[in-house]
């Protein structure tokens, strides 16, 4: 059972941890290959739905699968991929859906006043969303060096 675990453990890492990667990749030349407009329907319609669907799975599973391998004894890993997952819900549940929002509105709005409004709001609500998920990314390779350390020692 503890190799089911441990398994479960790694695989859901890999996906977690290699969606955030491929979504790094991915994003910046979405931008420079379509229109701002179609890249940010692509990205906002299709990638991000299912790269956080895919995170919030492979973050509770790595955490949760941690905690039933190791117990108390990787405290230390256990809150910084809690601190992980947080800042992807985060990012997810509030920031991103909001800016998805406000691009959407943006779309429709005719008057200038409010167009600037939104578009300080959306900005505001990338940038939340963006900081979230690269101080998650910051924190892989220290959750990556743990973890071999620790299947080493095991």
């Amino acid at each position: 059972m503890k190799t089911l675990f441990k398994s479960v453990h790694l695989f859901s890492m890999i996906a977690w941890f290699g969606g955030t990667l491929f979504i790094s990749l991915v994003a910046p030349p979405m931008f420079h290959a379509f229109s701002r407009e179609q890249a940010g329907d692509i990205m906002g319609g299709v990638i991000f739905p299912t790269y956080f669907t895919l995170s919030y799975w492979g973050g509770g599973l790595t955490l949760a699968s941690l905690l039933l391998v190791r117990g108390n004894k990787v405290r230390f890993r256990a809150i910084l991929i809690l601190v992980m997952l947080l800042l992807t819900l985060y990012s997810g549940l509030w920031a991103g859906r909001e800016a998805n929002r406000l691009r959407q509105e943006l779309r429709a709005e005719t008057s200038s006043e409010r167009t600037a409004e939104l578009k300080n709001s959306f900005h505001l609500q990338h940038r939340l969303s963006f900081f979230s998920l690269m101080t998650m990314a910051a924190m892989i390779p220290l959750v990556v060096i743990l973890t071999a350390r620790d299947l080493k020692d095991s």
